[in-house]
Formats: C-alpha cells, sequence, structure tokens
C-alpha cells in the first residue's frame, strides 16, 4: 500500500502507480467551494484534481476516481481515463 498526498506527481509516484494493481485517487470538494451561503461559480474540481485523476488514470488503467463533493461535478474530462466513478455527496 502506497500513500500520496500531492497534487503533482513525482517521478517516483509515476513509478509507483504504474506498478499497482490498483490506485484510488480521492478527490472533493470542501467548504471553500461552496455552502449554505454561497452557490458555487464552477461545477469543476478545484485546484487541479481533474487534471490529476487523469494524469493518474492514464498511469494505470486500474484507477478509480472516489470524489466526495457539495454537489454533481464534471466528469468530462477524466470519466474515460478511469475504469470507475464514484461519487457521495455531502
Amino acid at each position: 500500500v502506497s500513500y500520496i498526498n500531492r497534487n503533482v506527481l513525482t517521478a517516483e509516484d509515476e513509478e509507483t502507480i504504474r506498478n499497482a494493481d490498483f490506485v484510488i485517487v480521492t478527490a472533493g470538494t470542501d467548504g471553500g467551494t461552496a455552502s449554505e451561503d454561497r452557490d458555487r461559480q464552477t461545477i469543476a474540481l478545484p485546484n487541479n484534481q481533474a487534471e490529476l485523476i487523469s494524469q493518474v488514470g492514464k498511469l494505470n488503467p486500474n484507477t478509480v476516481a472516489l470524489m466526495e463533493t457539495c454537489g454533481p461535478m464534471q466528469v468530462t474530462t477524466f470519466e474515460d481515463d478511469v475504469a470507475a466513478i464514484l461519487w457521495s455527496g455531502f
């Protein structure tokens, strides 16, 4: 089991991902994205999370995107690069 906690992958990270049996990428939103009194400005994942999911999925075809978000999010930028998308809302 390996745990990578950064938004930019190193060469070592990429090698770990390529050699893994499967990869789970966790992504999502927090209170800074939206709240009861403030709407979202976009349905895109914040920061570079969508790009990271896509990159990981291209390195390992057995990649699952696990998303915990404040509502529906755009997945078209990475949906073809991952084996599955699991979504949970709050």
